[in-house]
Parts: structure tokens; C-alpha cells; sequence
């Protein structure tokens, strides 16, 4: 099972709300993943994004306190031009307390 890496903070939202929306700057097929501290996570691709509009149905389960953060910190990890993807990811049932 391939590692997923989430900020800490993130990674207790992931764990808190068995939720998280994420973008990556890498497209990356549907899979079983592990998160440290979290336990075995469903990775499921929403598709292409291309602008911080797209996110706003999602930035509910981002893990941050507003859009403008979530996407500083999108734009703090990926340069403007490269391609940007959206994930839901979901912990498994199994590893719920």
C-alpha cells in the first residue's frame, strides 16, 4: 500500500472527520493509501482544477479555515502553470475507532 503525506494538522482533520479534500500536482488513480497516524485511507480523483473557483464546494473539508488559506497552500507547494488535481480522500471503515 502506497503512503499518502499530509501536513499534521491536516492529517488530524483527516483523522477527525474521516474526510479530506486535497490538491495534488500530480494525477493519481483511484488506490488504497496509507496516512501515518490515520490508518488505511480510499484516494478517489475528482478531476483537473485550474483555479481556486473550482474549489469552492470543497474547501467545507479542506482542513483549512477559509478558501484563501486552503489556496495559498495549494499555491505554496505548486507553481503557477503546473497542473493541479483534487482527491477526495475517505479513512477506510475498517480502521475506525
Amino acid at each position: 500500500m502506497a503512503d499518502m503525506q499530509f501536513l499534521e494538522e491536516l492529517r488530524d482533520f483527516l483523522r477527525e472527520e474521516r474526510v479530506i479534500y486535497t490538491v495534488r500536482k500530480y494525477k493519481m488513480a483511484p488506490k488504497l493509501v496509507h496516512v501515518e497516524g490515520v490508518g488505511s485511507c480510499r484516494r478517489v480523483p475528482m478531476g483537473e482544477i485550474t483555479g481556486a473557483g473550482d474549489l469552492a464546494p470543497y474547501y467545507t473539508y479542506s482542513g483549512f479555515p477559509t478558501m484563501g488559506d486552503w489556496w495559498a497552500k495549494i499555491r505554496s507547494f505548486i507553481a503557477l502553470g503546473e497542473p493541479m488535481y483534487l482527491y477526495r480522500v475517505e479513512v477506510e471503515e475498517e480502521d475506525a475507532p
